[in-house]
């Protein structure tokens, strides 16, 4: 079973191939970034250090982006609707934690900070997409339309909560694009 879904939905390293145009250019401006960040402070190589936290981040990230990029595309389109499921418990686990500033958006875990709703962007994104390819044939363009803004407005409004107005936006107003997309002109309707 695990062999099977491993097939389906993982690229092995013999056919893997990293996508250079999203990664070098990444590199570069974070590298160009740690840099001035390690030259701005004398205490760099200590663990605890600002500079010693971003860099575990980039090898963090860089280590999530390969196991990404190594994930079929079908993988997100098949699973969307549980990776939203888990969006929302996680966003609502950051409610749990304290808050920093004033605000609720972390879950803190082993001395580290993670933002769910940062992540929680590509997901939005991923589950609009499959509602609207799962419901193109639908006649109700006024359904299908509130139906996916209720999809990003669910999590927007749990990230307003946080308070964070600026990711909660970000979710509503990627809808607007995909729903151009799918072919709805808002002229028309």
């Amino acid at each position: 079973m695990i062999k099977k879904f491993l097939e389906r939905y993982i690229v092995f390293p013999a056919n893997y191939r990293i996508s250079l145009a999203i990664f070098l250019p990444v590199l570069i401006l974070v590298s160009i970034s740690l840099t001035i960040l390690y030259a701005s402070n004398p205490d760099s190589f200590r663990f605890g250090s600002f500079f010693g936290k971003q860099f575990i981040w980039l090898l963090i990230s860089t280590l999530f982006f390969l196991i990404v990029q190594s994930i079929k595309p079908h993988f997100f389109y098949e699973y969307a609707y549980i990776l939203y499921g888990f969006l929302l418990i996680f966003i609502l686990l950051t409610y749990f934690f304290p808050s920093v500033g004033g605000s609720s958006r972390w879950i803190h875990l082993w001395g580290f900070q993670f933002q769910p709703s940062e992540v929680g962007k590509m997901i939005v994104v991923f589950t609009i997409a499959k509602y609207l390819t799962d419901l193109r044939n639908m006649k109700d363009v006024y359904k299908s339309i509130g139906l996916s803004f209720l999809l990003s407005g669910i999590p927007a409004l749990l990230v307003f909560k946080q308070p964070d107005l600026g990711t909660a936006l970000v979710y509503v107003f990627a809808t607007i694009p995909m729903l151009i997309w799918r072919g709805y002109r808002f002229y028309n309707l």
